[in-house]
């Protein structure tokens, strides 16, 4: 009973029946209009479980449930209010709101100042509705000829985002519209009307309690009539069966709230006395030449039966476009602090990766450097390079080209760096290990095949991905997310099937590293045995992403710590293998400016073969 409104008033009624009545018993439940299955549950325990006597359904949609509930239980009362369907034992009722509807009509042509109104509707096409937007804007139109009304339909009795969209399309681009009134369930329309700094007339209740001032009145339900007449009906057995009551102003069930003090006292003058006419039923709401569309049957006035089924609007109506639910697109925008941050962590990290290669790039003849292998090492740099730039991909609005560059370039960066770390394991492998120190020369070249073909591996894995299942940018709900927000990411129909492909493939590599590093850790020359540093990348890598792989796919995170998340282990890893693998070299070529630089720690007795090892290596461009 918390809208405030339509519903917020019926549990009014209900609690003055209750006074009325005193030795009745009335609950309330509630249960959306478009929920059959729980409707008929609570129903049916009602009746069946707690023995009550009459049911009540206050929303137009809860007739059509009503209406077989009535034939299985005929003992049973209904009461659809506002609805059309009727049994021996299911009647309806409802009253002619469009009178209050009339009169707010007035109160908003004596206060515009602009001449421009606005309305916000929930359905098009039920009568109910229409002829509540018609009288309205007659009474409007009645005290200022110069009014004109935009007209939106929110197709829900209540929904605030529609509701909030609704009332944007009212003042968007045009700030003359100066007064808003609404056909919906709560006070949406009247707060965004007061924080927007003008008036708005309420409905179903007196909406001026609950927003301020700037409601200058409200249309409102007086249920207690209805429902006191019903319950009475049945305890002094004159039920009228299949009777559809219709109560007016005479009858109490319609009235208006209470006046803002913006009201100036002429308006209220005026509107009380078009009241008490309405009250005394010497005047009638829709009348005159703007009813002449409708063909009025009395006189020129319309009857009773045109006035329930009302479905055209009276001429000057502004329809507009059907507001819709407008899904709010969330990404990592480019100016907020989660890019700033990340610009900042990627930049430092890109210039250390372009120090390094500098470096590699002047000391390149340098021993420490050749016995690393320069064409390697720059191609390890430019592949942590590629690494860090696909979070560059994770920022700003995402794009089918987007969400493949941010893959290619994570992917081949991969490849590249440990492709490289792992064909000069192998060679240090072959030529300590399998060939027992009997030198066959394993040039660059040779090995660089090997590395073009993990890359080669690498891409069509990614072709086949891209064309069969493109990574394309999709709208996924969160829990951190309000009403209608969706969080924009790139994903594919069988994405999860590629991806394990990729990973698999990738983790397939590493193993292989792996199992070659712990193989040469005997090598006895440390110049060339980087069985311990590879260990320490490979070490470092699994560690970094057993702690952040599983908060990324077991918790429910929002989409910028998910991206500083993947940033932050992409661009660690990245730098940490940089520095693990160059940082000791390129100290030692800038510390040692002789190329005849070379380690023999523990080499004493195999100097000359390690030498001679070392020489062959160097001369094949190792």
């Amino acid at each position: 009973m918390d809208d405030l409104g339509w519903n917020f008033q019926h549990d009014q009624g209900r609690i003055a029946a209750i006074k009325a009545h005193p030795f009745i018993y009335a609950s309330y439940h509630i249960v959306k209009d478009d929920d059959e299955e729980l409707f008929i549950e609570v129903v049916t325990d009602l009746i069946e479980e707690e023995e009550y006597e009459l049911i009540i359904g206050c929303s137009f949609g809860y007739q059509f449930y009503m209406d077989p509930m009535a034939s299985e239980y005929p003992d049973i009362k209904f009461l659809a209010v506002s609805g059309y369907l009727t049994h021996s034992n299911m009647i309806t009722g409802f009253g002619s709101i469009y009178q209050g509807r009339y009169l707010a009509g007035r109160i908003a042509g004596h206060m515009t100042e602009s001449n421009r109104l606005c309305y916000i509707a929930a359905f098009n096409g039920i009568p109910e509705v229409v002829r509540g937007i018609n009288a309205f804007y007659l009474g409007a139109k009645d005290v200022n000829p110069d009014v004109t009304m935009d007209l939106y339909f929110i197709n829900t009795w209540t929904n605030h985002s529609l509701e909030n969209e609704a009332f944007n399309h009212c003042i968007d681009g045009d700030f003359s519209i100066d007064i808003v009134t609404q056909h919906s369930d709560n006070t949406i329309i009247q707060e965004r009307a007061r924080d927007h700094g003008i008036y708005s007339l309420g409905y179903n209740s007196d909406m001026r309690i609950f927003v301020g001032e700037s409601v200058l009145n409200s249309p409102i339900f007086v249920w207690e009539s209805l429902y006191v007449e019903v319950i009475a009906r049945i305890l002094e057995d004159r039920w009228i069966e299949n009777d559809q009551i219709w109560m007016t102003m005479a009858n109490g069930i319609v009235d208006l709230a209470t006046y803002s003090i913006n009201v100036p006292r002429f308006v209220k003058n005026d509107v009380d006395h078009v009241k008490s006419m309405l009250v005394n039923e010497t005047m009638q709401v829709f009348c005159g030449e703007y009813i002449e569309k409708f063909d009025p049957e009395d006189g020129d006035c319309l009857s009773h039966d045109q006035i329930l089924s009302m479905e055209l609007f009276v001429d000057g109506i502004d329809l507009k476009e059907d507001v819709e639910i407008l899904i709010r697109e969330v990404y990592v925008s480019l100016d907020s602090a989660i890019a700033y941050i990340l610009v900042i962590l990627f930049s430092l990290s890109l210039i250390i990766q372009i120090v390094c290669l500098v470096l590699v790039v002047i000391k390149r003849n340098h021993k420490a450097i050749k016995i690393a292998s320069y064409k390697f090492c720059v191609l390890m740099l430019l592949g942590s390079m590629l690494s860090i730039l696909s979070c560059v991909f994770y920022l700003g609005k995402p794009t089918t080209t987007v969400c493949i560059l941010r893959e290619s370039f994570l992917g081949l960066g991969f490849v590249l760096v440990y492709g490289c770390i792992f064909a000069k394991t192998w060679r240090v492998h072959q030529l300590f290990l399998v060939q027992k120190l009997k030198i066959r020369p394993i040039t660059d070249a040779y090995l660089f095949k090997y590395v073009g073909l993990v890359l080669l591996i690498q891409l069509i894995l990614h072709i086949i991905w891209f064309a069969v299942s493109p990574p394309v940018p999709v709208l996924r709900e969160s829990p951190f997310l309000p009403e209608f927000h969706r969080y924009l990411t790139c994903y594919g129909e069988n994405d999860h099937i590629f991806r394990s492909i990729v990973g698999i493939w990738m983790l397939l590599i590493t193993l292989f590293g792996s199992v070659l590093a712990f193989r040469i850790r005997k090598v006895r020359n440390n110049s060339l045995r980087e069985a311990r540093s590879i260990g320490s990348v490979i070490y470092n890598m699994l560690f970094i992403n057993v702690v952040i792989l599983p908060l990324l796919f077991l918790v429910d995170l929002t989409l910028e710590t998910y991206v500083l998340l993947i940033c932050v282990d992409i661009i660690w890893i990245a730098d940490t293998t940089t520095v693990i693998l160059f940082s000791q070299r390129l100290i030692q070529s800038i510390t040692y400016e002789s190329d005849i630089w070379f380690d023999t720690k523990g080499a004493s007795s195999n100097k000359s073969k390690t030498l001679s090892s070392y020489k062959n290596m160097s001369n094949n461009g190792t």
